[in-house]
């Protein structure tokens, strides 16, 4: 038989001797409970048939022949137990720990495939959860500049000095992921235009009915473009047939839905190939490339450096840093 629950206080032990097959002790001159521990109800004569009752914190109980209503409390971490002995408390079972709350993260929108397909690792790897978000990394730069709580942030050197300079950087956090440069983009299906030389490029953007790129003012792909077109002097011209979006992958969605005949898109290199219906043409021509370094950081602000710095040790890892490169990341070698 399991061991019964411990008694309140007004609970006798005469509650278990009866209903649980015990020799009961003597009679009292208090009160005392019913031959087996029944309930019984005030003004009757305590015959034990009824079912044992028990309501919230009160207990039939009986004087002599009549039955009265006596309080019992449980103490702070037990609850009353009910069984075959009547009422009483038991300890109540240990809650398991709260889970930890997610680690927020903020990520620029070149590394967005990457993360959503390999962060399953590092939660069953470290039992942490990950809250992300993706955008252009003057969005982002923003939106932590306005007191967004973050932990964690995968964006540019420009955008860690604007952070480093507000205190916003964990000192000594900073460890480089890799680097992408930008590139041309089609819908699938559509000719694929030469861009392997400058003249080669500038007669592309000419030709194209449309361009789709995203915002420069936030996105470091949309200003790397400005920069390209202005070098080719064509800068007003792209800008009057251009569609700009929020950033680069929402830009090449934008892209893959147009109707005109003659479309391109241009954006970092792993956002054109987030998006299965844009196809990449090819990288900007050498002399006009620029390669863009991503960058994790752990904020000044976190609470939970040791579990930041493991998301930063994942990302620095093997595996996730071959899927940084079938996205068309290449690797930073450090100067010896």
């Amino acid at each position: 038989m399991k061991e019964p629950p411990r008694r309140g206080w007004a609970f006798v032990l005469l509650a278990w001797a009866a209903a649980c097959g015990l020799e009961p002790p003597p009679p009292t001159d208090g009160p005392r409970l019913c031959a087996e521990a029944r309930a019984c109800r005030v003004g009757e004569d305590c015959s034990c048939e009824a079912e044992p009752l028990c309501r919230e914190d009160v207990r039939y109980v009986a004087y002599g022949d009549q039955c009265q209503l006596v309080k019992f409390g449980c103490a702070t971490g037990e609850r009353q137990a009910f069984d075959e002995c009547g009422c009483g408390c038991e300890v109540l079972p240990t809650p398991p720990p709260p889970l930890p709350e997610p680690l927020r993260f903020l990520a620029a929108g070149a590394t967005e495939d990457s993360v959503r397909d390999e962060i399953h690792l590092f939660e069953a790897q470290t039992g942490l959860s990950l809250e992300y978000s993706f955008g252009a990394v003057g969005a982002l730069r923003d939106r932590v500049l306005a007191g967004e709580p973050a932990d964690v942030m995968v964006v540019t050197p420009a955008i860690i000095a604007t952070l480093d300079a507000q205190q916003l950087v964990r000192a000594d956090s900073r460890v480089d992921l890799g680097q992408i440069g930008g590139g041309i983009a089609v819908r699938v299906g559509d000719p694929l235009p030469a861009i392997s030389t400058p003249d080669e490029l500038e007669q592309a953007l000419l030709d194209a009915d449309e361009v789709y790129y995203a915002d420069p003012s936030v996105a470091t792909a949309g200003a790397a473009l400005m920069r390209v077109v202005d070098l080719l002097g064509i800068g007003d011209v792209v800008r009057a047939k251009g569609h700009i979006a929020s950033g680069g992958k929402a830009a090449m969605q934008d892209m893959t839905r147009s109707t005109a005949t003659r479309v391109l898109g241009a954006t970092q290199i792993s956002e054109i190939k987030s998006v299965p219906a844009s196809i990449l043409v090819g990288p900007y021509p050498a002399p006009l490339q620029v390669k863009t370094t991503y960058s994790a950081i752990i904020l000044e602000r976190t609470e939970r450096v040791d579990d930041a710095t493991k998301l930063i040790e994942f990302f620095s890892g093997r595996d996730f840093q071959a899927r940084l490169a079938q996205s068309g990341f290449e690797r930073i070698i450090a100067s010896p």
